[in-house]
């Protein structure tokens, strides 16, 4: 069985989120008898079934559940309000809130149609509250430039990058984006994805139309040698998934100067969870070791804030925006106007900053404490990837085989990612490895959990 969250439900399916993939499930008859339904943003345990579908067999504990909208583990509540027709009744509101306050939910107050009505009365009533207002026009779009600002100062102070904001474009999610870049650069281009890697990449290759080859790569990155016909490489330099490898400076020259060396080739570096760096400074962006515009730099908020958040954007270097705006301009963006609002104020009024500081120092103590557990069995496994992202690669040198020990940890609810599942030839992997991820789990769970594998299972 895996982990995952479930993101919609529909007709007695449920579309769980498990990171790889999104399955589609049915739930076990025994919820019914239990009394309990599996609601959107669930975490449930899944049993995979193939051809993208499963079985939810577990429902994790909740952090709160809400009846209408049927949905739980709720961060944050947004309340949309209007003084234009139809006027929302202030009792309403504090309704609302005071059901999000008890249920340990955020509030956020949009006051929508600002273009019609101002809001004068409504926003000085709760701007004076301990709830955060808006006021915004999803008719006329008021304030969206602020988002590609925002974004842009982000990326200065957090990755050194001197950005134009009129170089950024929003997309819903980094699925999109990919598309979009195929669209763009056209598809008689090559593109070389990270083996082992990111499964989802290919497949949004191939359906896109375009040629995918394997980059090869060792302890310091990618290696330029492998990179053959390609015209675009896929990378993640700042955290590989699986392998967790960072790429070193010096490897990062090196693919820049394959990237320069013809006209029509580019890199496309995929900073997916650049934010999380346990142990020293993180190494620049390598769009901002990139003098000739040759790196496309693409970015999420569904890793930092919340995976039911998609939105992502894309840097384009300064002659492909040119290109994007005469090639590509009849496509719309497909983010809601509500979230890029939502969004915009959350990072200008200073609450990313301080929800990134906070998730780095939760995220932090749960890394060392698996690390440190991990670090009692030098006989029995080897940590790779430690110091970053949400999760470390345990090899195993018991001998035991991957199966079986899959086996045994399932039965003892514990399931167990294989570095395997990430490889077109899974004999490339050596001795049995697997993902242990820290993120969910509190402290007490982890020492558990590495307790019973470290004495039971490897």
């Amino acid at each position: 069985m895996i982990r995952g969250r479930i993101e919609k439900a529909l007709s007695g399916f449920y579309y769980v989120n498990t990171g790889a993939e999104t399955l589609q499930c049915r739930a076990r008859g025994k919820f019914r008898r239990e009394g309990l339904s599996p609601l959107v943003g669930d975490w449930v345990q899944v049993r995979e079934l193939g051809g993208g579908e499963g079985f939810v067999e577990a429902v994790e504990p909740r952090r709160n559940a809400f009846d209408r909208p049927a949905a739980a583990n709720i961060d944050q509540l947004v309340i949309i309000a209007s003084a234009a027709l139809p006027v929302t009744d202030p009792y309403l509101i504090d309704r609302i809130a005071s059901i999000a306050a008890l249920k340990g939910c955020d509030v956020l107050l949009c006051l929508n149609k600002c273009d019609l009505d101002p809001a004068e009365e409504l926003y000085g009533i709760y701007s004076r509250s301990a709830i955060p207002v808006l006021r915004i026009s999803a008719k006329t779009g008021e304030g969206l430039d602020a988002l590609r600002q925002a974004i842009a100062g982000h990326l200065a102070a957090f990755r050194g990058m001197r950005v134009d904001p009129e170089n950024i474009l929003i997309g819903a999610g980094t699925d999109f984006l990919y598309n979009l870049l195929i669209q763009l650069l056209g598809r008689e281009k090559v593109y070389a994805v990270e083996e082992p890697g990111y499964g989802k990449i290919r497949k949004i290759y191939a359906a896109g139309g375009v040629k995918t080859v394997s980059a090869a790569m060792d302890d310091r990155g990618v290696l330029p040698e492998s990179l053959g016909s390609a015209d675009v490489l896929h990378i993640s330099p700042s955290h590989h998934f699986p392998t967790g490898t960072v790429t070193t400076l010096a490897r990062r020259q090196e693919l820049l100067r394959w990237s320069q060396a013809t006209a029509d080739r580019f890199i496309l570096e995929d900073d997916y969870d650049s934010e999380f760096r346990y142990k020293g400074k993180p190494i620049p962006a390598m769009q901002s070791l990139d003098p000739e515009g040759k790196v496309i730099y693409i970015g999420t908020f569904s890793k930092v804030i919340t995976p039911a958040l998609r939105l992502g954007y894309m840097v384009l270097p300064k002659e492909l925006v040119s290109l994007f705006h005469r090639e590509c301009g009849a496509y719309n963006c497909p983010v809601s106007r509500l979230d890029q609002q939502i969004v915009t104020a959350f990072m200008s009024e200073g609450h990313f900053d301080k929800h990134l500081n906070r998730m780095r120092k939760i995220y932090r103590e749960k890394h060392d404490v698996m690390l440190s557990e991990l670090q009692k069995y030098p006989e029995k496994v080897k940590v790779h990837g430690d110091y970053a992202g949400l999760y470390v690669i345990v090899e195993v040198l018991t001998g035991k085989r991957e199966e079986q020990m899959i086996r045994e940890a399932e039965k003892k609810e514990i399931y167990l990612r294989p570095l395997s599942v990430y490889y077109k030839n899974a004999e490339e992997v050596g001795k049995p490895a697997f993902l242990l991820g820290f993120a969910v789990p509190d402290t007490e769970t982890i020492k558990r959990g590495i307790f019973l594998l470290c004495e039971e299972i490897f």
